[in-house]
């Protein structure tokens, strides 16, 4: 149940109980409107989704913390190489990009930026991946709000075979040959 209040400044502002955290806090969220009609509105929009279970409490989470409890979630119901890549990235590469960040808060730029800054540094394949695994994250946290929609993500690199000389080719041979 919510409770709407007149503020000083003429507009009405509702407080809508969402839950409680991890350590058994009380969590609000605030609609602020300029009309009583509109806030009730608003507040009725933000209850539905509390009942269907839509509304979550992850926007307010710094990146860092959200990346650990996503990775948590997910990484037992994908395949273990793809639970390290996605370990690796996480670890090595968004939490030090996105730092204290809360979730709400990366905007498409801050997304943009990172692609750009990794691209001069990774292949754009592995830039590629980095961005369908961040896209993920955000989208399971933010849904249709995720800063990634609307982002294309980078194009792959092109494959280019390695075919060796064949003094390569020799050198790989007595190699073998002296294992078996």
């Amino acid at each position: 149940m919510a409770t709407i209040r007149k503020r000083n400044n003429g507009f009405y502002q509702a407080q809508i109980y969402v839950g409680r955290d991890m350590n058994n806090k009380k969590i609000f969220k605030y609609v602020t409107e300029p009309s009583w009609k509109e806030c009730k509105k608003a507040t009725r929009e933000i209850e539905e989704e509390i009942e269907n279970k839509s509304l979550n409490n992850y926007a307010n989470m710094k990146v860092k913390d959200y990346m650990d409890v996503w990775y948590e979630a997910n990484h037992k119901l994908i395949a273990p190489t793809t639970a390290r890549a996605y370990k690796i990235y996480i670890e090595h590469h968004f939490k030090p990009y996105f730092n204290n960040k809360k979730m709400h808060q990366v905007s498409e730029i801050d997304i943009k930026n990172y692609l750009s800054q990794k691209l001069e540094t990774l292949s754009s394949t592995t830039v590629r991946k980095h961005f369908f695994t961040l896209s993920r994250i955000f989208r399971d946290a933010l849904g249709k709000k995720s800063p990634c929609v609307g982002i294309k993500a980078p194009e792959n690199a092109e494959f280019k075979p390695t075919i060796p000389t064949e003094k390569q080719f020799n050198l790989i041979w007595k190699t073998f040959k002296k294992i078996s």
